[in-house]
Formats: C-alpha cells, sequence, structure tokens
C-alpha cells in the first residue's frame, strides 16, 4: 500500500484543524446620522489597538464588516466628514462570534472664515 495519499489527507486535515481552531471573531454594524437615522456612507472604522491596523468603510447603506480580527478587547473608532467622531471604549471579539455594534453620529458644521481676494 502506498502511504502518500494517506500522509497527504492526514496532512490536509490537520491544516484544516488547525485553522479551525483559530482565535478569530467578525465585527460588524451600522453607521447612521443621529438626527435623521440616514445610512451614512464612507465613515472611516477602525479597531483600536490593533497590529497591524484593522479597519474599513462603510458601504452606501451604512454597514461595515471587519473579518477576522483576533480574539480581544478593543476600542472602535468611527469617523466621517461633515460629522463628529465617536468612540466605542469596550468591543468584545470572540472566538467563531460576530460582535454587532450600531453607530449613531452627531452632524458637525464645518465653518470657514471669511477671506478677500483681490487682483493686483
Amino acid at each position: 500500500m502506498n502511504a502518500r495519499p494517506l500522509l497527504f489527507l492526514l496532512g490536509f486535515l490537520a491544516v484544516h484543524l488547525l485553522h479551525a481552531q483559530d482565535p478569530r471573531g467578525t465585527v460588524r454594524g451600522r453607521v447612521v446620522d443621529a438626527h435623521s437615522g440616514a445610512p451614512l456612507p464612507d465613515a472611516a472604522v477602525l479597531l483600536l489597538p490593533s497590529d497591524p491596523p484593522l479597519g474599513t468603510t462603510t458601504d452606501s447603506l451604512g454597514r461595515f464588516t471587519l473579518r477576522e480580527v483576533p480574539v480581544g478587547l478593543y476600542a472602535l473608532r468611527v469617523q466621517r466628514l461633515g460629522h463628529g467622531t465617536l468612540l466605542v471604549p469596550e468591543v468584545w471579539v470572540r472566538s467563531g462570534k460576530e460582535t454587532v455594534q450600531a453607530v449613531a453620529l452627531e452632524p458637525m458644521t464645518i465653518g470657514l472664515e471669511t477671506f478677500t481676494v483681490t487682483a493686483m
């Protein structure tokens, strides 16, 4: 009997069993405007601290998903131009689980100073 197919099968199973025990989870959620409830596309979402940095932006419906996040305790920072920044201090990521976080950002007025342009 040839041992190569058996060794290949055992190696294949070992790799998949080790991968199945990899302690990672998923963080997903939705970012909306705190006043109107409208979804906020293109908001930056970042888990802190993470090395390498784990972040994404929201889609057109304000949804985001961060996959393959190592198990642990994180802070979630969400920001968008024209809105404030929100820091969610405790976001737990558990092995094989999905953590769902709803975020409502306050609108923020961006003001510019008046200036005069003169020709020479």
